[in-house]
């Protein structure tokens, strides 16, 4: 019979006995190589198929989509205000003096709110100072309408039972009376067009015919020098006949105030395109010395006058300010340029009507 013994334990090794063991591999033995690397890519156990979740894309498309319209939203809550700020400088600049921003903002209460009221607070004020300069015009040229009447009364009661020396000295103060009374009458009349509620009542007409009539005036007046027809075309232009007429001859009556003697001012009329719309072009030039060109874009401006030379050319300043007035009116433009070989052009740009 074999009798099995159970294993001895192994003996307990003292802390000198651990101290003094060897760790390690024997020496010029090399460690083992640790075994390589292998990636699986195939899911663990447990895991899903898929790396993304279910409905993924759908769920990214819909949040993408809620964000670009929050975003677009935000932006439209603070550009709005600035686009209309824009716009109603625009229309200040055009002449619209009654335009308003606070009125189209509702109930904002941020930084744009506060610019739209100042912006408000200055229209108010520049329409209030203009208004009452055009009423301070036209109520002193009214007034001093009556006293020149008068004074031409007294004028043709003098000239009786007169020597020719004093009927000199008449006939000058009838020549400044008449003077003073064509500057009122213009005043009147850019007053008038250049007013902040001016309102027109627009036909439609042949423009040829308006050129017509005024060469023929001014050639009527004119002395020495002569105005001629280049190129008259048939236009329909829809506005103010008056107005326009205005216009036209002030444009003429300057050309041939600065014109040399025995010289033409010419006058064309030819079709154009201005911010594509038919238009039509009216070009008017002279055959004198121009302006300077520092004073091109202040000829249009009211009582501005070029230093001459002659004292007996000495007008107001109001005649292109009125043509100014009336071509902006009618949703023109209006410009001068010298020409290359001595002379002033005015050009003028007018919308065709749209025949009927």
């Amino acid at each position: 019979m074999r009798v099995l013994f159970p294993h001895p334990e192994p003996p307990e090794l003292g802390p000198k006995h651990h101290a003094d063991r060897k760790h390690g591999p024997p020496p010029n033995v090399a460690p083992p190589k640790p075994p390589p690397l292998e990636y699986n890519f195939l899911p663990h156990p447990g895991m899903p198929p898929h790396i993304f979740p279910p409905n993924f894309l759908i769920r990214l498309s819909v949040w993408l989509i809620v964000s670009a319209i929050i975003c677009y939203l935000l932006a439209r809550y603070l550009t709005t205000p600035i686009f209309k700020l824009g716009h109603a400088a625009r229309q200040l600049a055009d002449g619209n003096l009654s335009v308003r921003v606070s009125p189209t903002l509702g109930r904002r209460r941020d930084e744009l709110s506060f610019l739209a009221h100042d912006f408000d607070g200055m229209a108010e004020r520049i329409e209030k100072l203009l208004t009452s300069q055009s009423h301070l015009l036209r109520d002193v040229s009214h007034e001093l309408r009556s006293p020149l009447a008068r004074l031409n009364v007294a004028l043709e009661l003098c000239r009786q039972n007169l020597s020719p020396d004093e009927e000199k000295h008449l006939d000058r103060i009838a020549l400044e009376t008449e003077r003073l009374n064509d500057l009122i009458g213009q005043i009147l009349a850019y007053n008038k067009i250049n007013a902040p509620s001016a309102n027109i009542q627009k036909t439609k007409f042949e423009l040829s015919v308006l050129i017509e009539e005024v060469v023929a005036d001014a050639n009527y007046e004119a002395r020495d020098s002569r105005v001629m027809i280049k190129s008259n075309e048939p236009f329909l232009i829809e506005g103010n006949y008056d107005y326009l007429r205005r216009a036209v001859e002030n444009i003429v009556r300057n050309a041939l105030y600065h014109t040399p003697k025995t010289s033409l001012v010419d006058v064309s009329t030819e079709a154009t395109v201005r911010a594509g719309k038919p238009s039509v072009l009216i070009m008017v030039r002279d055959h004198g010395n121009g302006v300077p060109e520092d004073a091109l874009p202040l000829i249009f401006t009211p009582f501005f006058k070029i230093a001459s030379t002659d004292q007996h050319k000495t007008g107001a300043g109001l005649g292109l300010a009125i043509s100014e007035a009336a071509v902006r009116l009618h949703d023109g433009d209006i410009n001068a340029v010298n020409a290359s070989d001595g002379g002033l052009i005015v050009e003028i740009v007018l919308p065709l009507a749209h025949p009927q």
